[in-house]
């Protein structure tokens, strides 16, 4: 009887578990690309954790009501839940990792790491930025959330190319995504 009971529990544990589990993220994908289609917008897709205190930063610059109405004209925002820790796994999207090999090849960098898709799921910008700063030029830096001047000089230009932003409402969201930079106090 004991059995019985255990795989009973088991069961409806396992049952508990998949009722609550994210939706995967080609579903999500493809909701957005119909919504996309018919609203005449691009797909933005950013890969976040709970604990990515960045990746909070980028949502609340984008909710900011600075920003929020030209995000809201031109994208249908997707999250995608990956690199969760181990105790909070079960937030994270089956297949986001999957989605961002598809487009980019490779899965090695940090988050938020995002990227604009046309409503026909074709990659049109990513998070990566060519530094001239850097030593090596050739290298690409991520953009992750935009906070220092080249990083947000260089989302200004992906906006730029991918958006009906104005001039105006584009140095809206360049002054407030410039807040994000962290400098620390002098002492």
């Amino acid at each position: 009887m004991k059995k019985i009971i255990t795989l009973i529990l088991i069961l409806l544990s396992v049952v508990l578990l998949n009722a609550q589990a994210p939706e995967t993220a080609d579903n999500i994908l493809k909701q957005a690309f119909v919504k996309a289609k018919a609203e005449n917008k691009k797909v933005f897709v950013k890969f976040s954790a709970s604990c990515c205190v960045w990746c909070k930063k980028m949502d609340k610059s984008i909710e900011d009501s600075i920003c929020k109405k030209q995000f809201e004209d031109n994208f249908i925002f997707v999250s995608l839940i990956i690199d969760e820790k181990t105790d909070k796994k079960h937030l994270e999207n089956k297949g986001a990792d999957s989605i961002i090999i598809k487009y980019i090849g490779e899965r090695n960098m940090g988050i938020p790491y995002w990227f604009i898709l046309n409503g026909n799921g074709e990659l049109l910008e990513n998070s990566f930025y060519t530094n001239e700063n850097s030593k090596n030029a050739n290298k690409k830096s991520m953009i992750g959330c935009p906070a220092k001047e080249l990083e947000v000089n260089a989302f200004i230009e992906i906006l730029k190319r991918t958006t009906a932003i104005d001039a105006i409402n584009l140095e809206k969201i360049r002054v407030r995504f410039r807040k994000n930079e962290y400098i620390p106090k002098k002492i």
